[in-house]
């Protein structure tokens, strides 16, 4: 019996409780989360963290932006970081 390949969760922007609003700004539009899974990150936690950073960066909490600019490459990381 093969075993079951187990599907990584992404963790997104939608997992911080983003609001309509800050949708508006990040993107300037609204979306669901299955849109925004499927067209714009699609499987990529990379591009998922990049847009956490964003909006933590939006929502002024750059302490939690920074710890999860730390998982990115970490140029970057200092792109967002320094452009805030």
């Amino acid at each position: 019996m093969a075993e079951a390949k187990e599907v990584e969760k992404i963790e997104t922007i939608f997992d911080h409780g983003v609001s309509e609003e800050e949708l508006e700004l990040l993107f300037m539009e609204k979306f669901s989360r299955q849109y925004y899974t499927d067209t714009h990150i699609k499987s990529n936690q990379e591009l998922a963290t990049i847009d956490i950073v964003k909006l933590y960066l939006l929502r002024g909490d750059r302490k939690t932006a920074e710890k999860y600019a730390k998982k990115l490459d970490p140029r970057t990381a200092f792109s967002l970081l320094v452009h805030d």
